[in-house]
């Protein structure tokens, strides 16, 4: 049978919301002590704030949650790289924000020159194509206009 999910939810009565924190520190206690007892090769600590001022919870001991963020602290996982104030990660985040916008106005900026450019290909095409028609209707007319005035001074009598 498969497990059921629980959906979480914010606790609107203060009181319940109170014993729901008691029972699930309770519970989580146990769960890393299960843990440590488990796998006696995993050494873990928790640490609770209780945001509405209730006393730190520290497990197993304050000296041992110490050791370990130490050593945590001290480890190549821990470099002075990888920890950074939220301030800083935040920057980085709206520099590469602004450098990716940048990026993507020049390349529609590109895009949009070359439209410009095939419609004024396409523009420039359609007017030497119009200019080509209307120089033969000009041909033709002039053509038409020499053999007319040719044919009509060949019909005059000379004396006239």
């Amino acid at each position: 049978m498969p497990r059921s999910t629980n959906k979480y939810k914010f606790i609107e009565d203060e009181e319940a919301r109170s014993v729901a924190m008691r029972k699930g520190k309770k519970s989580l206690i146990k769960k890393m002590s299960e843990l440590t007892t488990r796998f006696s090769d995993v050494d873990a600590c928790l640490v609770i704030y209780d945001k509405e001022g209730g006393p730190l919870t520290v497990w197993p001991s304050t000296a041992e949650a110490q050791r370990l963020i130490q050593k945590y602290v001290e480890s190549k996982k821990c470099s002075v790289n990888a920890m950074q104030n939220h301030a800083a990660f935040l920057e980085k985040k709206i520099a590469k924000v602004k450098e990716n916008t940048r990026i993507l106005m020049m390349k529609h900026l590109h895009d949009v020159n070359a439209i410009g450019e095939i419609t004024c290909k396409e523009t420039l095409s359609e007017l030497r194509s119009m200019l080509a028609r209307e120089t033969e209707v000009m041909e033709a007319l002039i053509k038409e206009k020499e053999a007319s005035s040719s044919t009509s001074s060949s019909s005059k009598p000379d004396g006239v």
